[in-house]
């Protein structure tokens, strides 16, 4: 039994025994191989040395050579330590063409122990390669010998892997610097005599892509994944996939000696992401744009005869863009690209175009073409409908003197401007932008900044270029004032914080409250500064108005022309017609701080002044009302006066010059003309009638200074003058006719009859002073005015007269109501 076990396990340990001896049978094959690989070292280092330099046309200078077996096992590898190669052209130079920290050679290792050297794989390691192309056609890393004669050396190439990682690689022409990091880049396949055919995989990102002082990828993380072969001096990319921060394209080429050929394609490309590549001297703050939305890009660069051609195809479907600091707000949004660098292959030569725009605006609808030449100091044209609301055109526009604005604004534009840069586009948007168009606002309304200019039931229909509006018709009212308008503005489309608007306009009312127009406040805008202009409106206007009204007084036909001067409103030819009458003036309202002052001259005929005054509301005064005149004026006058910013008169102010002709006139319940009820019948005095009054008014420091004059009435003939001041304190001047003086209802002696009709071919004039307050008069003769020719016979004869002033000649009359005083002092010319 137990032999018959041990014949049963002896075919078991005999196959252990087998199996045992063939391992260690291998490792000491192995061990042997590895030992003399290990002890050969040195020679097949120097063989693999001797055979690399044989390829090579350059000092490559290695620091270290170790033999690693167990990396890539079962391949042995070379480790080289610290290479270095400086540029091959010029031969004077010491700049490096590149250094790696360690370069692995991959070998098969049975080939190896039989003296066949088959390079498999090349794996670099931590270091930079600097690659330059010259002017001239020359660079400075062709190292490879082209004559070498590959079919005889014993080193042969038969690459499956050529491996970097950690690799930092610039490449700089005379018009291009690029600069990348391959954290891993594989290629993968064979190199035989020369010829490439492999494919490519790099994960990394790309530092620059300068060209033309432009960095056009700068850090942005790439992954690419292509096939190519090269053979003698072409090179042909194929299948390849490259992706820059997530915008992934297919790409193809190919480079045939100096002359490359790329195409880049992608299709449902990120919008927004695309944005963040733009390089920042196109688009300084890219925090404000936003955009979403997927597009087609197609992408071809071509380098010949030393020149970068770039063009580039896009179609937008379905986008969204925000431009905040416009305010323009794009949804379905839609277009085709195009994007070509010239044919010199220069920014300033490249042109965009953008066609077949057509987007939802906020309110709206957009539809344009954009085109964009000169990259370098770009000219920006756009042209287009629009149809929106009114305050989106005008936020758009990047205006600031509104605050108010509705209705609805559509028409056409071609807007067109130059800047600087492309920072410019973004600092200064549409400032100074030339435009020419035409539109058309409905059903609108329009307010203007810290003023009282408010347009309501606007509508227009403009014509745009340059700066200019032409305006075909214009509609609108304000407050009670309704308005139509054509002409031109000027300075009306100059973009951002522009000089107010001149108008030049043709302007016509049906009806005007001049309170509509003041309420405007022309000088309007905070002051920031001191120093800073006034923000205010500019005019130039020919005026039609059918009925005017300012307060209580009203005109008709009125037309003249207006302008500013400054701050200053200007009229001239100021003519309507008003009270019965016509007027024809000129006016200049200058503000000057928190009053403004008004000036004016013109005149002014056949007026009822009854109907004046009453309009007028008595002129600010109650001495003589227009209950107290009646009849036809005409006057030439100079006046000037204060308002205050409630648009109030400061009479005090008041300073006028006029010459002043009433016919017809009527002075009815005049108090000062019934002082003289002594001289007339005191119902007469009531209603004094007189056929032509003239006189020339002087009014200043409120008061009122009457010249010397002659008035003929129906009930007294008198010559007057004096001074009539604005709190009612008279000091006139009167002679009286002294027939008149003594009155035709008083029964006069004999004798005084006869020395009034002998002491003068003229009747003698008796002077009079009025002199008080209206309340409280007096009354006296005013000897300084009395005549030498009949003053003794005044002395001898005047006893009635002065009965007569004293109110002594009927005893039996009420106590007057005026105080009458007499100056009884002796005349010292004549002996007692």
């Amino acid at each position: 039994m137990e032999n018959e076990k041990k014949k049963r396990r002896s075919p078991f340990k005999r196959l252990l025994r087998a199996l045992l001896s063939i391992t260690i049978t291998v490792l000491i094959l192995l061990g042997g191989a590895f030992a003399y690989l290990y002890t050969n070292q040195e020679q097949l280092r120097g063989a693999l040395v001797g055979q690399v330099n044989e390829y090579l046309d350059a000092d490559v200078k290695v620091g270290d050579i170790r033999m690693d077996f167990f990396s890539q096992f079962p391949d042995v590898s070379f480790r080289f330590g610290e290479v270095f190669c400086k540029e091959v052209i010029p031969a004077t130079s010491n700049d490096t063409l590149f250094y790696f920290k360690a370069v692995y050679f991959e070998f098969n290792l049975w080939q190896l122990i039989q003296s066949e050297y088959e390079l498999k794989g090349i794996t670099f390691d931590d270091g930079n390669l600097e690659l330059r192309m010259y002017a001239n056609g020359t660079d400075n890393y062709h190292f490879w010998k082209e004559s070498a004669d590959t079919t005889e050396s014993g080193l042969k190439l038969a690459l499956d892997d050529v491996k970097f990682s950690n690799t930092s690689i610039s490449i700089e022409t005379p018009d291009l610097f690029t600069s990348l990091e391959a954290d891993q880049l594989d290629l993968h396949g064979m190199v035989q005599s020369g010829n490439f055919s492999s494919s490519l995989k790099w994960k990394g990102r790309m530092n620059a892509f300068i060209m033309e002082e432009v960095d056009w990828l700068p850090k942005r993380d790439v992954f690419a994944e292509i096939d190519f072969r090269t053979s003698a001096d072409s090179t042909f990319i194929e299948n390849g996939v490259v992706e820059i921060q997530t915008l992934r394209f297919n790409a193809n080429g190919a480079m045939t000696g100096d002359d490359q050929h790329w195409k880049l394609n992608g299709s449902e490309l990120d919008l927004g992401q695309f944005i963040t590549l733009i390089p920042s001297q196109f688009i300084p703050d890219k925090s404000l744009v936003d955009a979403d939305g997927q597009f087609d890009l197609a992408i071809r660069l071509d380098l010949e005869d030393e020149k970068l051609l770039l063009t580039a195809d896009t179609r937008m479907n379905n986008g969204q863009l925000d431009l905040k600091k416009s305010g323009l707000h794009l949804s379905n949004l839609q277009f085709d690209g195009h994007f070509d660098n010239g044919v010199r292959g220069r920014l300033e030569d490249a042109n965009l175009r953008i066609e077949h725009i057509h987007a939802n605006t906020s309110t709206g609808l957009l539809t344009a073409d954009l085109n964009i030449k000169n990259f370098i100091s770009p000219t920006v044209a756009t042209t287009g409908e629009i149809e929106m609301d009114f305050r989106e055109a005008l936020t758009l526009a990047e205006t600031d003197f509104w605050e108010i604005a509705e209705g609805k604004l559509s028409g056409t534009f071609n807007i067109r401007k130059r800047y600087t840069n492309f920072g410019d586009i973004q600092k200064s948007g549409l400032t100074s932008a030339y435009m020419k168009g035409s539109l058309v606002l409905s059903d609108s309304r329009l307010k203007v900044v810290e003023s009282g200019l408010d347009m309501n039931n606007l509508s227009a229909q403009l014509e745009m270029e340059g700066a200019n509006i032409q305006v075909v018709q214009l509609k609108f009212t304000s407050g009670s004032s309704d308005f139509t308008a054509n002409g031109v503005i000027q300075n009306a489309i100059i973009f951002g914080q522009t000089p107010m608007p001149k108008f030049n306009l043709n302007l016509s009312a049906n009806h005007l409250n001049l309170d509509d127009i003041f309420a405007w406040q022309l000088d309007h805008r905070k002051e920031v500064e001191s120093t800073a202009e006034p923000f205010r409106f500019d005019f130039n206007v020919n005026l039609k108005v059918g009925e005017f009204e300012h307060r209580e007084f009203t005109a008709r036909n009125v037309s003249g022309k207006f302008y500013s001067e400054g701050r200053d409103i200007v009229a001239t030819d100021l003519k309507f017609e008003a009270c019965g009458g016509s007027m024809d003036t000129r006016f200049r309202w200058h503000p000057d701080g928190p009053v403004s002052q008004l000036t004016t001259r013109g005149s002014l005929k056949d007026m009822d002044i009854h109907q004046l005054f009453t309009e007028f509301n008595n002129f600010g005064q109650q001495s003589l009302t227009a209950d107290n005149i009646y009849g036809k004026v005409k006057a030439d006058f100079a006046i000037s006066i204060y308002f205050n910013d409630e648009m109030e008169p400061q009479i005090s102010s008041l300073i006028s010059e006029t010459d002043l002709t009433i016919k017809e006139g009527r002075l009815v319940n005049y108090a000062p003309l019934e002082q003289l009820s002594r001289f007339a019948d005191a119902s007469e005095l009531k209603d004094v009638r007189f056929a032509t009054l003239e006189n020339h008014l002087s009014i200043a420091d409120q008061n009122i200074h009457i010249p010397g004059m002659t008035v003929k009435s129906n009930v007294l003939e008198l010559w007057v003058q004096g001074d009539h001041r604005f709190d009612d304190y008279i000091d006139y001047s009167l002679k009286l006719k002294l027939l008149d003086a003594l009155g035709t209802r008083r029964q006069t002696s004999r004798e005084l009859a006869d020395f009034i009709q002998e002491s003068s071919r003229e009747q003698p004039q008796i002077p009079i002073k009025i002199v008080g307050p209206l309340d409280n008069l007096t009354i006296t003769i005013d000897r300084t005015l009395l005549g030498e020719g009949i003053r003794d016979e005044w002395k001898g004869q005047g006893q009635e007269l002065r009965d007569l002033i004293e109110g002594k000649e009927d005893p039996t009359a009420t106590e007057p109501e005026y105080i009458f005083e007499w100056n009884d002092e002796r005349d010292t010319s004549r002996g007692r």
